[in-house]
């Protein structure tokens, strides 16, 4: 289940910005690291999951996970990580879930995006969903809201 990588350059300043599945030894030798840059959607997760969590079920094929890179020259920076998941709902559709991401530059990956949505083909999903804040159905006009979730914290 690697998905190829793919990259847009930009000829001005030399750059490329890559995206691809990262591999369970880069994420063993890098896992603090790893959670270090998760840790933003994490804290978005409302305690749900840690990093700990999350790295461990891409370790087990639970879930998948993208880093997305810029590279200038020989200088090569981590822009996000995301992990997705592939479910499968009881009428038997199959979705591919973008359920955590982390980073900075969205300007520079979003486009990107059509990599993953080949992979959920490739697995045989017939939609993509991205569970996260409101702002993204202004940056995905492709991906139209289907609902809205509230919680409401019985400890305190």
């Amino acid at each position: 289940m690697t998905a190829p990588q793919t990259q847009t350059e930009n000829s001005a300043s030399h750059t490329s910005v890559d995206i691809g599945q990262i591999p369970h030894d880069i994420i063993e030798a890098g896992r603090e690291r790893i959670a270090e840059i998760l840790q933003g959607g994490i804290e978005r997760a409302h305690g749900c999951v840690t990093a700990d969590h999350v790295i461990d079920m891409v370790l087990r094929d639970e879930m998948q996970m993208w880093g997305i890179t810029e590279t200038d020259g020989d200088d090569t920076d981590v822009l996000a990580i995301f992990c997705t998941e592939l479910m499968q709902y009881p009428t038997g559709e199959k979705a591919c879930r973008i359920a955590i991401m982390s980073g900075t530059g969205m300007s520079k990956w979003l486009g990107l995006l059509p990599v993953v949505e080949e992979f959920a083909r490739s697995e045989g999903c017939g939609t993509m969903e991205v569970h996260g804040r409101k702002g993204w159905g202004r940056v995905l006009p492709d991906y139209p809201e289907i609902f809205r979730a509230f919680r409401k914290d019985l400890r305190t």
